[in-house]
């Protein structure tokens, strides 16, 4: 049997997690994240599906007035999105 503090835990976390996804919109992989993956180098740093991702994300910043911030755990990652204008949201301590 939960505890009521269990689910008010429970629902607070859901809340939480609801406005996040809500942040997260879906781009198609189109010839305009492959023109980015082929033209910058600094991307060649980073492991396959990460560096799509931060293709995707330069995407935006070019298009969208409002900075956009990169969510990984990954150092590198985080070094290359860096290099690349973006900011990582998880600090060098927390990732691994």
């Amino acid at each position: 049997m939960n505890s009521p503090k269990k689910d008010e835990w429970y629902l607070q976390k859901i809340k939480i997690l609801e406005g996040l996804l809500e942040e997260i919109n879906i781009r198609s992989f189109n010839r305009s994240i492959t023109d980015i993956l082929k033209t910058n180098e600094n991307l060649s740093y980073a492991k396959t599906l990460d560096s799509i991702h931060l293709a995707t994300e330069l995407y935006y910043s070019y298009h969208i007035d409002q900075e956009i911030g990169i969510f990984s755990y990954d150092k590198n990652t985080n070094r290359v999105a860096m290099k690349l204008g973006l900011t990582p949201l998880v600090s060098e301590e927390e990732s691994f």
